[in-house]
């Protein structure tokens, strides 16, 4: 991403963000302010609506009390009389529409006067505001109940009739207030303004919260008198304290009915004038989505607003954000045209502010490197000469320890080089124990063979010798410890070790190889002028021995000592010419692979015990076994023959042709 649009999308973020935040803000306090508003105005109207009905109440029990003292009702019990009074009451509920019934009863609370010809006869059970009345001497507003007669949920005003020329109760007067028809009673400007799109409808419940009636939008006839939780009104109880608030005249928001929320304002009847509370609540509701249509304007009108701003916004941050970037993208180029190395196109302070100051140090680094480059090239070469001379020096150090790593090497068993000079042992005074096998070998009978030779051909003879030896040595791993004269040591299992087994197989297969090329030797020997033959002498121990660098700081020999090497010393002595003599503890270690025969007992000096020896023979998987050689072999006389590979007549031809020799 460009600088340009990293600048510029934090600014629009930046200037957006809080126009969105606030528009949501502003948006919510306007609903709220909007949703409490229409609360408290459906409080207040429910209010009125409850002083409406409180003061029609008031208006039908001052009508009861009036019509009880009426003449017409001091000749009660009689037929004449009753059937006056019928016509009357009939005459009176068709009047007045809010009454269901009104009727006359005498004492016993039979009914002997109606608005309803039809109940005459019946008994009143079970009506309660009519036993409250029996004893009073002012009209009872009854609570909401259950009237049987009526089959109806309502409320009834009760009233003793007192015969004005006896002086006593003849019987009682009670009317049943129709509450279906209680809209008729009610400011039909105020419920036809609530009502007007049919998303807002007026509920009349009892203190039980039975639905008493409603407004014409939800007047159902199989809802009213049942309780508001059983019908499609009841989640008004689960969501709201509804009866609560009804004893408490609140408002607020109810959610949901049918799937809608809607706003509620509720208020209790609190009486008129003496009568006491009949019980009864009044909640009126609105969908809020309705109430909340100005919103929805408001809104609108801030939509608009927001967009003009983001859009100034945006606008105004692109151009921002170029005047920031323009001088940034000149300094851009001007360094990749130095990068190119062109060093000639000035850069030029046209700002004050940072950049300015950027601008300034750049043309400070164009001048400087300018300069540099002018000189660079005579720099180099002074440096490539001082280079060449420091490596022209290295080259000639490193063919002088080259040099003298070689001739070095001449001194050191290659084991003992090659742990030096990569690092694997140190040189220093130190030792430790190994399971060491350890060989000796000498020429027999070199002693009198030097008194004999001319030293110069004794120094050529001996050099052979210990090369050809040496080879042999190195090539099987073994760690040429010293030569001592025509004397060899070896040893095996260290600095490096194959394991105890196989450094012992190692060292004998070692000693059998240099007895089988001592052979071919003494016939090149005997070519040179040699007569006698040289014959070795080896002998081989296995065991600890302590190992490491010996001698002073300034001077230090990688060797072996303890009395193992004293022991293989004098094995060696011990054997015979072209023998190879080991101990017990090398032979325990070889005999799954190497052919050995058990000799005697032998002494030796420093060692209290006598020692077990054996002949080596050869190797169990030797090639002369699997080749079937025959050899023979004799002082004056050799004779080797491969069965494998020889032609047997020219061999049969070549024995004869000897045989006839020596017989002549």
């Amino acid at each position: 991403m460009k600088l340009k649009w990293k600048l510029l999308l934090p600014m629009v973020l930046v200037g957006v963000f809080p126009l969105l935040i606030l528009g949501f803000v502003f948006s919510q306090k306007i609903e709220s302010n909007i949703v409490s508003n229409v609360g408290l105005s459906f409080h207040a109207n429910s209010k009125s609506i409850n002083d409406q009905i409180d003061k029609t109440l008031f208006e039908r029990v001052q009508n009861l009390f009036a019509w009880s003292k009426l003449g017409i009702m001091d000749d009660i019990l009689t037929d004449d009389s009753d059937l006056n009074i019928s016509n009357f009451l009939k005459s009176a509920k068709e009047s007045y529409l809010t009454y269901k019934a009104i009727h006359v009863t005498n004492k016993k609370l039979e009914i002997i006067a109606s608005s309803d010809p039809k109940k005459i006869g019946k008994k009143l059970i079970g009506y309660k505001g009519l036993n409250d009345a029996i004893g009073e001497k002012r009209p009872v507003l009854s609570k909401v109940q259950y009237f049987p007669l009526e089959e109806i949920y309502s409320i009834s005003i009760s009233i003793e009739i007192i015969n004005s020329d006896l002086g006593e109760v003849t019987g009682t007067l009670i009317a049943i207030l129709d509450l279906q028809k209680i809209d008729l009673i009610i400011d039909s400007t105020l419920v036809n303004t609530l009502e007007q799109d049919n998303r807002s409808f007026i509920l009349l419940t009892d203190a039980e919260n039975n639905l008493l009636s409603s407004s014409k939008t939800f007047r159902v006839e199989e809802m009213l008198y049942k309780p508001l939780k059983n019908n499609s009104l009841g989640v008004f109880l689960d969501l709201i304290p509804y009866k609560n608030s009804l004893e408490k005249d609140s408002h607020g928001i109810a959610t949901k009915l049918n799937g809608k929320d809607y706003i509620f304002g509720t208020s209790s009847s609190k009486g008129y004038d003496t009568l006491g509370s009949t019980g009864m609540n009044v909640l009126i509701l609105q969908e809020k989505e309705l109430a909340l249509m100005v919103l929805t304007d408001i809104l609108s009108i801030l939509n608009y607003i927001e967009i003009a701003l983001i859009i100034f916004t945006c606008i105004f941050g692109y151009f921002f954000a170029n005047a920031i970037i323009k001088p940034i993208n000149e300094l851009v180029e001007s360094s990749k045209i130095i990068a190119e190395g062109k060093f000639d196109l000035e850069v030029v302070k046209n700002r004050k502010d940072e950049l300015g100051e950027l601008q300034e140090s750049s043309e400070k680094m164009r001048l400087s490197l300018k300069d540099l480059v002018d000189n660079l090239e005579q720099k180099i070469s002074a440096r490539t000469e001082d280079l060449q001379r420091v490596i022209k020096e290295s080259e000639q150090t490193n063919l002088q320890l080259q040099n003298l790593s070689q001739k070095l090497s001449k001194y050191l068993a290659p084991q003992v080089y090659d742990s030096i000079f990569s690092g694997k042992n140190d040189v220093k005074l130190e030792s430790n124990r190994k399971n060491i096998t350890v060989f000796f070998s000498d020429i027999k009978g070199f002693t009198a063979i030097t008194d004999r030779m001319e030293s110069e051909a004794l120094t050529s003879l001996l050099n052979n010798y210990l090369q050809e030896m040496s080879e042999i040595a190195l090539r099987h791993g073994g760690t040429i410890d010293k030569f001592i004269g025509d004397a060899i040591m070896v040893f095996f299992g260290a600095p490096e070790s194959r394991g105890v087994n196989d450094d012992a197989v190692a060292c004998v297969s070692m000693a059998l190889e240099m007895r089988e090329r001592m052979e071919s030797l003494r016939g090149k020997w005997v070519n040179l002028g040699i007569s006698e033959p040289l014959r070795i002498r080896m002998g081989i121990n296995s065991g600890y021995c302590t190992v490491g660098n010996f001698g002073s700081d300034s001077r230090l020999d990688y060797t072996i000592i303890g009395g193992q090497v004293n022991l293989a010393s004098r094995l060696e002595s011990h054997s015979e010419a072209d023998q190879i003599l080991i101990s017990n503890e090398t032979y325990a270690l070889i005999q799954d692979k190497i052919k050995c025969e058990k000799k005697e007992l032998i002494s030796v000096k420093g060692i209290a015990h006598p020692i077990q020896t054996y002949h080596v023979i050869e190797l169990l998987e030797s090639p002369s076994i699997k080749r079937n050689e025959f050899k023979e072999e004799s002082e004056g006389f050799k004779l080797k023959i491969d069965m494998n590979q020889v032609d047997k007549e020219r061999a049969i031809s070549a024995l004869k042709k000897a045989i006839a020799e020596f017989d002549s």
